[in-house]
């Protein structure tokens, strides 16, 4: 009796131990996996937030595009093509309520009125410009924010900088010649 009770005990320590090593290989082959796919997972990030800091940037012309400083220059060129609409509207108004102090009478009212409703008008038409340029900053700064936090993610993740390998993934910079050549 004795003997068949260390016969059993041997077999059960044989039984687990086998058990436990093919525990181990399990264990192993899914902290492969989980490795694999953690690293999988830092390379996309880091190739997200690269792009998003391309967009971001801003002052930098080293990149190959640098669409946040492409933005800042659009919002000032557009400012100033509303400034010289506003300018030019400013000096018809100031010619039509000259004229209209010529004509006196109706017609005055009539020229001085199409003249302070046209002239606002127009100035309502450029506002646009103004509420465009500050949104189109917010969005850069906010995908500047975005960019830093998942930088943030990556070194805590162990990822460290974006690996773009051969600037694979990065946008194609656009020149004044790719848009001639959209518009004919």
């Amino acid at each position: 009796m004795l003997h068949e009770a260390a016969a059993r005990d041997a077999e059960m320590r044989k039984f687990i131990d086998r058990r436990i090593a093919e525990l181990g290989v399990d264990i192993n082959s899914q902290a492969q996996l989980v490795e694999m796919s953690g690293n999988a997972v830092l390379d996309t990030l880091g190739g997200i937030q690269h792009r998003l800091s391309v967009i971001a940037e801003s002052g930098s012309a080293g990149t190959p595009i640098n669409s946040g400083e492409q933005l800042d220059a659009v919002v000032s060129q557009s400012e100033a093509a509303a400034e010289r609409i506003l300018g030019a509207a400013e000096k018809m108004r100031a010619y039509l309520l000259q004229a209209a102090v010529m004509l006196g009478g109706t017609e005055a009212d009539v020229l001085s009125e199409i003249a302070e409703t046209e002239f606002s008008a127009i100035c309502e038409a450029c506002c646009f410009q103004d509420v465009t340029g500050q949104k189109v900053h917010g969005a850069v700064v906010e995908i500047g924010n975005i960019a830093e936090s998942l930088d943030g993610l990556l070194k805590t993740m162990g990822g460290g900088a974006a690996k773009v390998a051969g600037g694979e993934g990065r946008p194609k910079s656009i020149g004044q010649d790719d848009i001639d050549a959209l518009f004919g």
